[in-house]
């Protein structure tokens, strides 16, 4: 079993915080419910924008742990399992405090959450996921100067290109797809091979960091004197918050070694990070629990604004933790992990059933 990289948990973890952060800030009502000419409009976008990298480094993650890993159907099978765990559990749960409040179809959509767009992450992820091994096949046929190409030509094509036209050209959905978190997908193998290196430089990347978030707040609110779109550069595929998730990435996987405390707090509480995201933005919670929740915040002053989405954020984080780790113990008691191999195997066995059959039947004609 291979070692865990502590940084790229801390990733985990992180990219998860600010993913919340994103909602509370946006779902939750605050940023539509301040004065757009106030001081504390623009400190929230700030924090908003140094958030957006959060979804792109999870995508890098994904990359990063995949490329020389082993590929098991089995994975994809465990983590439907939990996607549908949360989705008919939580569907259930509305049914019985608050069954007006469903719509119809609610626990249809609960029992094929792929097929009718539950999480758009896991949908795209879904997806992408029976292409890894073509995707690490192409990665290990290509040399250090082609797979540089090839990762520019994807920022150019996916990211570049599109932020200056303002124009979906090539069906990125603004980042919310599955061909996005391919592109960074490759980012993340890059690095893992190629990128990562000496523990040295994280001073450098976090500067990074705080550039490519400061230029991006800049250009939303600094007149120029040029007519464009303000948030022009505000998205997954933005090349600013491109370059600040990458930045953030590397500072991450350059971290190799923390305090035994933070160390043991990181790795007990990673797993939970997905079961993080399951939880609430649910469709569910996402409409009925989150949508405007959190206005009256913007009454706060900027200082304690600040400070309540943050403790907002950690609160909601730890109590679907909470609920997550609970939900991992369930499954180890009903031993998922072995009925997804199971059903992997059977499938495998199924699928060779099928193509020796077929090569009989060739070899008659």
């Amino acid at each position: 079993m291979k070692e865990r990289h502590i940084g790229i948990d801390l990733l985990r973890i992180l990219s998860m915080f600010l993913v919340l952060i994103l909602h509370i800030l946006g779902q939750g009502g605050i940023i539509t419910a301040l004065n757009p000419l106030s001081l504390k409009y623009k400190a929230v976008w700030l924090l908003e924008i140094a958030a957006y990298c959060s979804v792109n480094c999870y995508a890098l993650v994904t990359g990063y742990v995949s490329v020389d890993s082993k590929f098991k159907y089995s994975r994809i099978i465990a983590l439907w399992l939990q996607v549908a765990f949360y989705t008919v559990l939580i569907t259930v749960c509305f049914k019985i405090f608050m069954p007006k409040a469903l719509w119809s179809g609610a626990l249809t959509a609960a029992l094929m959450p792929v097929t009718k767009v539950q999480y758009w992450y896991f949908t795209a992820y879904f997806g992408m996921f029976f292409f890894i091994p073509y995707i690490n096949a192409l990665i290990a046929a290509l040399k250090k100067p082609q797979f540089k190409a090839l990762i520019f030509t994807l920022v150019l094509l996916f990211s570049v290109i599109p932020t200056f036209a303002q124009a979906d050209l090539f069906s990125i959905s603004g980042g919310y797809s599955m061909l996005w978190l391919v592109a960074l997908y490759f980012i993340g193998a890059y690095v893992k091979l190629y990128g990562s290196g000496r523990a040295g430089g994280k001073l450098r990347y976090f500067l990074g960091f705080l550039l490519f978030v400061l230029v991006c707040w800049c250009s939303k609110f600094i007149s120029t004197g040029i007519s464009y779109n303000p948030d022009m550069f505000i998205g997954y595929t933005s090349p600013l918050i491109v370059g600040a998730s990458v930045c953030m990435f590397m500072l991450c996987s350059k971290i190799y070694s923390l305090g035994n405390i933070p160390a043991f707090l990181i790795r007990f509480f990673t797993p939970a990070s997905f079961g993080v995201y399951l939880i609430h933005t649910n469709p569910l919670v996402w409409q009925l629990l989150l949508t405007k929740r959190f206005a009256s915040y913007a009454a706060f002053g900027a200082l304690k604004l600040i400070a309540s989405v943050l403790g907002t954020a950690l609160a909601v984080y730890f109590a679907c933790s909470v609920v997550d780790i609970l939900r991992s113990a369930l499954f180890r008691l009903l031993r998922i992990n072995r009925i997804s191999e199971a059903a992997e195997k059977l499938i495998g066995r199924a699928l060779k059933a099928s193509l020796f059959s077929e090569s009989k039947i060739m070899e008659k004609k």
